[in-house]
């Protein structure tokens, strides 16, 4: 199976080369430790180097990753010795001597566990981020998919360790997407969808922070706002059954879309003579109107709030007629994606629009004014920025004019 791969040319058919490296795949579950370790790195330094066979190589690491099955995790390392024993239990062929000789073997499987997970994390998956990190040894296209098998290598580690493998992993992915290249972007952006279908609802909301911390101005925020709603898209579509709440995400996922609306990366878009050839900046907009309503189709009934506090911020600052057109819009969609929400029942929706029809909800509450600093005790010194321009603009609350906007919603 190696020489096909390593023995292809422009003329191999490609249906034997796709066969060869998913074969490698499948084969590679049976090897031992060692076996496979030396089947990685010898795919690995064969990937480093350029040439015709470069993506093959790339592509056979890729699916050596994707049936990574050595349990490095202490309990699932007894899980598994457990269910070897299960068979013998059930007949009763267990006596002291197999037991003593059980607890050996549970005490090897910990040590060769521990073994397998310093080894990973010490020289395996350092090797691995590198080779996606790098940008002159091989093309884009072809190095950037390694992080979803490097992910799945990462998931198998025990605790202490995994989140901080996995997390890392995501970070370079999202410090990728600066790059000026299109195509590069569009490819992270497929990858990172591949990767939070693979570790599921409970890592969006992480996914989106290493995002956010990564894009963190100009045309990045579009990037930023056009990627999230891809990854919003891809999990909702693609794992619909396994992502049926989106509560530890709804925090990133409006201010994302928010800013992008209303805040200094949608103004300058607006800006007359205003022109870009960066299609997440045409789109970001329409994506994130397209996220408030995925968000609200998947949220429980106690984080409606936080999904309309950027509107209710909005309806404080202005009354100027496109920002008001934009609440408008954004509100239509958050119906939409509440009507279909099914954590949403009769009750949760009346208790909802009640609430927000007398104004009762408690982030509709118009915040207490701060007392001045000499009023507060020196304690307090350290709690205030000072603002040293003064605003052009007069600081009235328009609410009290908008507030016919919630009224309606409801």
């Amino acid at each position: 199976v190696g020489h096909i791969i390593s023995g292809a040319t422009e003329k191999s058919d490609d249906n034997l080369i796709n066969e060869a490296v998913r074969t490698l795949g499948s084969l590679s579950t049976s090897l031992g430790w060692s076996r496979y370790q030396s089947l990685v790195l010898t795919y690995l330094r064969l990937a480093t180097v350029k040439g015709g066979n470069q993506k093959h190589f790339v592509r056979a690491i890729s699916a050596i990753l994707d049936n990574f099955h050595f349990a490095m995790d202490d309990d699932i390392a007894d899980e598994a010795y457990e269910e070897e024993q299960t068979p013998a239990l059930l007949d009763g062929d267990v006596d002291e001597r197999n037991d003593d000789e059980g607890t050996e073997q549970q005490e090897f499987r910990r040590k060769e566990a521990k073994r397998i997970a310093d080894y990973i994390t010490g020289r395996l998956l350092p090797a691995l981020i590198k080779f996606v990190e790098q940008k002159d040894e091989t093309e884009d296209s072809i190095r950037i998919p390694v992080a979803v098998g490097v992910v799945k290598v990462a998931r198998a580690l025990p605790e202490e360790t995994r989140n901080a493998e996995v997390t890392r992993t995501i970070t370079v992915l999202s410090q990728i997407l600066r790059s000026k290249d299109y195509n590069v972007r569009k490819l992270v952006k497929k990858t990172l969808s591949s990767i939070a279908i693979i570790l599921g609802p409970e890592w969006l909301g992480s996914i989106f922070k290493e995002l956010r911390g990564a894009l963190q101005r100009g045309p990045q925020l579009h990037v930023l706002a056009f990627v999230v709603h891809a990854i919003l898209v891809d999990v909702t579509s693609n794992a619909a059954n396994r992502f049926t709440n989106l509560d530890n995400a709804v925090i990133d996922v409006v201010t994302v879309s928010a800013e992008v609306i209303w805040g200094q990366s949608g103004r300058d878009v607006d800006a007359e003579g205003f022109k870009t050839k960066m299609p997440e900046v045409n789109g970001a907009a329409k994506a994130a109107y397209h996220s408030f309503e995925l968000i609200s189709s998947l949220i429980s009934p106690t984080k409606i709030s936080q999904v309309l506090v950027p509107l209710r911020a909005i309806l404080h600052e202005t009354q100027a007629t496109k920002p008001m057109q934009q609440v408008d819009d954004v509100l239509k969609s958050i119906a939409i994606g509440l009507k279909s929400n099914k954590q949403m029942g009769a009750i949760e929706i009346l208790r909802l629009c009640h609430t927000l029809i007398n104004s009762s909800s408690a982030f509709l509450q118009k915040d207490k004014e701060a007392k001045p600093l000499r009023d507060m005790g020196p304690e307090a010194a350290g709690a205030f920025k000072v603002q040293m321009k003064r605003k052009a603009e007069s600081s009235g609350d328009f609410y009290e004019s908008n507030a016919h906007k919630f009224i309606g919603f409801g």
